[in-house]
């Protein structure tokens, strides 16, 4: 996702990094939703799973590329707790999220 140019110039990606305590990746299928907030309908969702443990070489373990500029909430669940993180992707930038899961 990260190594692939935006379809607008204008738009942003995020790169999501899910630790535990003692930052070790948590690699597993879960689902990451995307929502991004317009403050008007309709709110739109992305759902995007961790990278396999072969294919993490970097500091991350899950993204999406090519976002509208926005406020978006990211959230996940894990071990019956949800995890949220509300973040703003920026023009032609790269925000990066920390989950430390416990």
């Amino acid at each position: 996702e990260l190594w692939l140019a935006p379809s607008k110039d204008e738009n942003g990606a995020v790169a999501i990094s899910i630790i535990d305590t003692n930052t070790n990746f948590l690699f597993s299928e879960m689902p990451v939703n995307y929502y991004l907030d317009r403050s008007q309908p309709p709110v739109i969702s992305y759902y995007v799973t961790t990278y396999s443990r072969d294919l993490a070489t970097g500091e991350e373990n899950a993204a999406v590329g090519d976002l509208a500029p926005g406020n978006y909430r990211i959230a996940l669940t894990m071990n019956g707790q949800v995890y949220e993180r509300w973040v703003e992707v920026e023009s032609g930038k790269l925000t990066q999220v920390v989950f430390v899961v416990k």
